[in-house]
């Protein structure tokens, strides 16, 4: 916490605040780099409450819903806030494709 003009502040929100303006309602500041201790502007985003807490529950998790590990050959992203397990997209098109064939 720092003191600016009367009021204390977490680091990270007073630089964002001065580098691109007032945080909206619903919102938070993000560490892109997942480094709480960081204020580099660079790094710094607003995402609602929802998505932070969606992408922290995400970069904790180390398997799937099914199972199946996350590892580079074997996730890829979906923007800034999703991970999708290839073994689970890949059983999924095999389902979508027998099915659509079967009927």
């Amino acid at each position: 916490m720092v003191a600016f003009r009367g009021s204390d502040w977490r680091v990270h929100r007073l630089v964002y605040t001065i580098e691109f303006g007032p945080i909206p309602d619903g919102f938070t500041v993000d560490h892109q780099c997942f480094n709480r201790a960081c204020a580099n502007p660079k790094h710094l985003r607003l995402l609602t409450w929802a998505e932070n807490a969606r992408r922290q529950r995400l970069s904790l998790a180390t398997h799937c819903k099914h199972g199946h590990e996350y590892t580079p050959e074997n996730t890829r992203t979906r923007g800034s806030t999703g991970r999708v397990c290839r073994a689970c997209a890949a059983q999924r098109s095999r389902a979508y494709r027998a099915r659509k064939l079967g009927s």
